[in-house]
């Protein structure tokens, strides 16, 4: 069984004198949702009160919305809503009214605390492996990118050094041809042999 408690505040024309009487939960009408876990229900509240300007009658409907608490559910076939207690308290031209409710019939939710805590278990097991082969992939990507930008570094490195020989050999070989010819042609050079 569970407690609630709720307040409804009733607003009157003039200054509240007395009361000469309230019942609350006459009548009670409820309508539990196909989930379970929710219920709609309509408490009656009936009455009389003096003020200064004349007699009030009361005759109100309380609507309250009951939710399950967390793992349980409402069972339709025991669920019953039964006032335990009311009291009232007057300030000036305010009736506030507070309505003590049991609610029996509300039963843990056993297929929740078992098979949905393993299946969701589960789930999330599987979502975060998910993530982590997803992170991992990513950093096999980066480390593949890193070792193909290595390589093009070396590559080029290499296409550098082979430019340079070849010009360098280019110019050997130029000179190596040409380096006699070169000699005798000039007018303007002399050449000492010994």
């Amino acid at each position: 069984m569970e407690t609630i408690t709720i307040e409804k505040v009733l607003m009157f024309d003039s200054i509240i004198d007395s009361i000469e009487y309230i019942n609350v939960g006459e009548n009670i009408k409820y309508d539990i949702d196909d989930d379970d876990t929710h219920c709609e229900a309509t408490l009656s509240l009936k009455g009389k009160v003096n003020t200064l300007l004349g007699e009030k009658n009361i005759d109100e409907d309380i609507d309250v919305d009951i939710y399950a608490p967390f793992e349980k559910k409402l069972d339709k076939n025991d669920f019953k809503i039964e006032v335990k207690d009311y009291s009232y308290m007057i300030n000036q031209q305010k009736l506030i009214i507070y309505v003590i409710l049991n609610l029996h019939g509300i039963k843990e939710d056993v297929k929740f605390d078992v098979e949905d805590e393993v299946e969701y278990i589960e789930q999330e097991t599987i979502n975060n492996n998910e993530i982590i082969d997803s992170i991992n992939n990513v950093n096999e990507i980066k480390e593949e990118i890193r070792d193909e930008e290595e390589k093009k570094e070396v590559l080029e490195e290499k296409n550098e050094k082979t430019k340079v020989q070849i010009v360098e050999d280019n110019l050997v070989e130029e000179i190596n041809n040409n380096w006699a010819t070169d000699l005798f042609n000039l007018t303007d050079n002399y050449t000492l042999f010994m």
